[in-house]
């Protein structure tokens, strides 16, 4: 099954999270992408492989879902991709992956992958 994100249900998310008490806990628990570097300490992901690829040359692959996240390298169209799963993140969804060519793991935000990234929601 493959998600979809509407601006509706981004409105509705955005909307419950400024309602929220001050004191509430975030939705998406300790790493959640709205708690900023929090989400780079390396958000749980389960195996489902899948193959895939980069649709650019130079993509970082990074430690969490956000661009706040450490690059642990760069993925190429050229590299061999095994997906592993997805999650929501900063600004999308994001999947994590292993580039076979260099050994880099990773989270790298799915508008960047072939297919959309992953098929398997973490």
């Amino acid at each position: 099954m493959r998600r979809t994100v509407t601006g509706l249900s981004a409105v509705a998310l955005s909307t419950a999270v400024l309602a929220a008490p001050a004191s509430a806990a975030p939705a998406g628990g300790q790493n959640s992408p709205e708690l900023g570097p929090l989400a780079c300490t390396q958000p749980s992901w389960t195996s489902h492989p899948q193959g895939g690829g980069f649709t650019t040359d130079g993509t970082n692959i990074r430690i969490g879902p956000t661009t706040e996240c450490t690059s642990v390298g760069l993925g190429y169209r050229s590299h061999s991709v095994t997906y592993h799963c997805w999650r929501s993140g900063a600004g999308g969804t994001w999947t994590h992956l292993r580039d076979n060519t260099t050994g880099a793991q990773g989270w790298v935000k799915d508008s960047l992958l072939v297919n959309n990234g992953s098929s398997y929601a973490c």
